[in-house]
This record gives structure tokens, sequence and C-alpha cells, in this order.
């Protein structure tokens, strides 16, 4: 709830002088809870072609430089390989079978690559950052874990809490590495 606060007070300060950041955490909601009602609902494959559509159509409708398209999918590359360890290491376990991951899993990391301009509140602010992704995180996986798409290992609160610090160092990372393309988005 605390990240939707921020994002929302951010957006709505702001949104009179560019609504850019409003569409695209709209956007990355829509998406969000897309592809965990597509998952539950048998249409992984659908959601992550979804999200791609989605983001193409507005990163492109935004005129968005093809550079930061390539910072897009590194983040998302490292976001799939993130998730990956968190499978080979046990962290997580997802039910089924998948030759990469999940395709609503997929999307949501498509979501996540292009939603990067909405945290521009978390420029310069490198422990609200890491807060944010410490607690943001584990939070989405636990969604996941209560719908039953996804669980956690044992003991459940000392994986969360090691996920949560990788999610945070992730999360810190993405925006100090990327200020340049979140302002030149929000501009």
């Amino acid at each position: 709830m605390n990240s939707f606060y921020y994002r929302i007070q951010f957006i709505f300060l702001n949104i009179r002088k560019n609504p850019k950041p409003f569409i695209q955490t709209i956007l990355f909601y829509l998406n969000w809870w897309g592809c965990f009602w597509a998952a539950k609902n048998g249409y992984g494959l659908h959601a992550c072609i979804a999200s791609l559509v989605v983001f193409l159509i507005y990163s492109f409708w935004e005129k968005v430089p093809i550079q930061h398209h390539l910072i897009y999918l590194l983040i998302f590359a490292i976001g799939v390989c993130f998730d990956l360890l968190m499978i080979k290491t046990g962290i997580i376990h997802i039910p089924g079978e998948f030759i990469l991951l999940p395709w609503w899993l997929l999307g949501l990391w498509i979501g996540f690559a292009y939603s990067l301009p909405t945290f521009a509140f978390l420029i310069n602010r490198h422990i609200l950052a890491f807060i944010f992704g410490a607690i943001g995180g584990p939070w989405v996986y636990l969604i996941g874990q209560t719908s039953g798409l996804l669980s956690y290992s044992e003991p459940l609160f000392v994986i969360v809490a090691i996920h949560g610090v990788l999610w945070g160092i992730f999360q810190w990372a993405v925006i100090h590495f990327n200020k340049g393309v979140i302002l030149y988005q929000n501009s």
C-alpha cells in the first residue's frame, strides 16, 4: 500500500505539468492485475502478449528512444534471471511446466521494465528506493502465493527477508543506474 500511496502522491502533484507518469502507472497496475488474473484463469500466454503489445504501443506513441528500449530489455532480462535464480535456489517454487518462466511472470517483468519512469520519485532517495524494493518485491510474490501461483520455501519469514534484501538491492540499482532514462521519460 505504501508504494501505491507514494506513486499516486507523486503523480497527482505533477499531473498537470506532465500526464505521462499517470498513464504509465495506470498501465503498470492494469498489467500487474491482468497478469495475475490471466494466470489464475489459464491465460498466461495472453497476458505476456498483451503486456508486450500495450507497452510497445505506448512507447511508440510517446516516441521512446531505441536506447531506452534496450535498457528496458536489459531490465527485463535481469529480472528474468533474478526469478530464475530464486527458483533454482529454492526461494520460490512455481508449479507447472515451463521453459524459462511462466508466461504470466514474463508479462509481469515486461510491465516492470517499461514502468521504470514511474519510479522518478525514488531518484536520489537511495534508502527509500531500497525499502520500496525490499517491501514491494516480496509483497508481489506473497500475493502470488495467496493466489496459488507460486510458493515460498520455509521458514517463510527468513526466506521473505532474504528475498526482500535482494529485491531492495535490485530496485535501488535499477533506479540508480537509470536516472537519465527516468528523467527523460518524465520530461
